[in-house]
């Protein structure tokens, strides 16, 4: 690949970027801009909700990489301690490592103890998969919605200086405006759905009435390494790459013709860390994370066949439940607030995730 990806952060470009900008130029402005929008974590304590899985162990990596003190709070239901390179109850101070947490967000008293003294909170942590907040709604309101409400409780308590939450597409419905927009109204059509478009208002409210900095970003569909790729509701991007890996057909449901805004996880880790930026003074605004196009389905099946230069055929499945044909992401709210560049483009995003599952 070219320039260099160190810990979730990509201070580099890649010749198959979308941008219309050359190489030199992205190559510049990406490593200038980097210097600025992580220079205020060094020294400071951050919590990672959630970090020991896919997402926030990648963002555990740059934070760590900042110069910043980790505290990670997992109830390790999904998330793997390995991805923390073993992390346990340790001081972080006397080690490099994240301080792991093992607790669950909907216990008050776990989240009292891993948000005290810490100045950014990155809040992941939550029950994960549409169908599974159909079918367990208790545990995703313990989760997703009483769990947020208790973690920004601690937060105000604390006086934290920014707290970013994850958030989903899954807010715009099952049949979305496309490319969808922040403004775009909100269709809940899943208690997950709805549990995020809560979390939203639980952010800007506690934002407003704090006056304190903080964020939602609607993720669309991300990958890359750590990503699991087993389960019934296994990404995409990862089953398929599975498949190829074991020389067996990839389960399409569906047409195939589908149609997602896939982002790599480099660049949503840039996007969380740009948003705990205090200096944008926001207080409770969204912003969509992908890439601002869409691939369909056997588009990204041809596109992991030749990066693997393994032929994977096709096993045609009925379409599932609540499954949207098509998504995709307007950007440009997060481009122009929030300095996001998301100049890991897809290609190379999948090169990095089959480098890291073979």
């Amino acid at each position: 690949m070219n320039g260099c990806f160190i810990s979730g952060l990509c201070f580099g470009c890649v010749s198959d970027n979308f941008s219309a900008k050359s190489t030199s130029e992205v190559a510049n402005n990406s490593a200038s801009n980097a210097l600025g929008y992580i220079a205020h974590f060094r020294g400071a304590t951050a919590l990672v909700t959630g970090g020991a899985g896919f997402i926030g162990s990648n963002i555990v990596d740059a934070l760590l990489a900042a110069g910043a003190r980790v505290r990670v709070l997992d109830d390790l239901s999904t998330g793997d301690r390995r991805n923390l390179g073993g992390a346990a109850k340790i001081d972080a101070s006397k080690q490099s490592g994240a301080e792991l947490i093992v607790g669950s967000v909907s216990d008050a008293a776990a989240v009292h103890r891993a948000v005290t003294g810490c100045s950014h909170v990155f809040h992941l942590a939550a029950m994960v998969g549409i169908a599974q907040s159909v079918h367990e709604p208790d545990k995703h309101y313990n989760s997703n919605i009483l769990g947020t409400e208790i973690v920004l409780r601690e937060c105000s308590t604390a006086k934290v200086s920014s707290v970013v939450f994850a958030s989903s597409s899954a807010v715009y419905g099952l049949a979305p405006n496309i490319p969808s927009r922040e403004s775009d109204p909100v269709v809940a059509a899943s208690p997950y759905a709805a549990g995020k478009a809560q979390g939203e208002t639980f952010i800007e409210t506690y934002a407003r009435a704090n006056n304190t900095h903080a964020a939602s970003l609607r993720l669309f569909n991300v990958f890359g390494p750590r990503q699991s790729a087993t389960g019934a509701y296994a990404a995409a991007i990862a089953a398929f790459i599975a498949a190829a890996k074991l020389r067996q057909p990839a389960s399409l449901f569906g047409t195939g013709e589908q149609t997602r805004d896939f982002v790599p996880v480099a660049n949503v880790v840039q996007a969380f860390l740009r948003a705990a930026d205090p200096l944008h003074n926001l207080r409770g605004e969204r912003f969509n994370i992908g890439l601002g196009h869409a691939t369909p389905l056997r588009q990204l099946l041809d596109m992991i066949a030749d990066i693997s230069e393994i032929k994977i055929p096709p096993r045609l499945l009925p379409p599932r439940d609540a499954d949207s044909p098509h998504s995709c992401a307007d950007i440009s709210s997060a481009i122009s607030t929030l300095n996001f560049d998301p100049h890991v483009s897809m290609l190379e995003g999948l090169r990095q995730t089959w480098q890291s599952l073979v």
